[in-house]
């Protein structure tokens, strides 16, 4: 946990899972990553790593999906990708 300077509350970091075909999984094959807070040094969270059977578990997925995102409609795609877009675009202060 960190604190948020500007509002003066606790951060708790959001827990981190590997998305495989929608379904969040705790753990996978690969092991973990300790992510360490650089303001502390302290380990901020623990990352599952995604080994073999994961990736190929992703990609059958992945797969599975494709008719699927193929059928829609080019607009709504075009949607999707915008908002994600947004979403995962960085903020600048």
């Amino acid at each position: 946990m960190s604190m948020d300077k500007q509002q003066g509350t606790a951060i708790t970091p959001p827990k981190v899972s590997l998305h495989i075909g929608g379904i969040p999984h705790d753990s996978g094959s690969g092991g973990t990553h300790d992510h360490i807070n650089p303001v502390n040094g302290k380990v901020q969270a623990t990352i599952p790593l995604a080994g073999p059977d994961e990736v190929e578990a992703a990609v059958a997925a992945a797969q599975a999906a494709r008719e699927g995102w193929r059928m829609t409609r080019p607009e709504v795609r075009r949607d999707m990708a915008a908002f994600f877009t947004r979403v995962l675009r960085p903020t600048t202060a």
